[in-house]
């Protein structure tokens, strides 16, 4: 099993971290072109991937950099699991639903991932083409009761 991530701070840190820590791959996909400015310009960590792929675009803009590496993050996951969450989070699930991607919402965290469930059933409903996206929610504060939740839906 393979762990991508965002590559910065946050819970993808915290959940890279403990898989590399634990021996597993975790590869995070960063804005940035190269490890220095990773670091420097978006102040991400390095050690919650065993891997990091660098943006190859020539956009400029450090804020489009983001939507953009998320675009191959979210077409190579074979699932989309959601925590907490700000714009950029918001992006990737929308893009996981028009990818047809199955999305695992863990909810109780805040941020947009508590949110996301409404827009999914409003959009979802009104949308004339399916996408053949899935959505799961969790709500538990209890890993272990995350953890068999995920082993029925993976």
């Amino acid at each position: 099993v393979k762990v991508l991530t965002g590559a910065c701070g946050g819970f993808p840190h915290i959940v890279g971290k403990m898989c590399v820590d634990k021996g597993g791959e975790v590869i995070g996909y960063s804005p940035a072109t190269n490890m220095n400015e990773h670091e420097l310009v978006y102040n991400h960590p390095v050690d919650g991937c065993s891997h990091i792929n660098y943006s190859y675009t020539k956009e400029s803009d450090i804020n489009a950099r983001f939507l953009i590496r998320s675009i191959p993050l979210i077409n190579d996951a074979d699932v989309v699991i959601s925590i907490e969450g700000n714009w950029g989070t918001l992006f990737e699930l929308i893009t996981g639903v028009i990818c047809g991607k199955k999305i695992i919402i863990w909810k109780g965290f805040g941020g947009v991932t508590d949110d996301f469930e409404k827009l999914y059933k409003k959009y979802s409903a009104e949308c004339h083409y399916n996408y053949g996206d899935s959505l799961v929610i969790i709500n538990t504060n209890s890993v272990d009761e995350l953890l068999c939740v995920l082993k029925d839906e993976l």
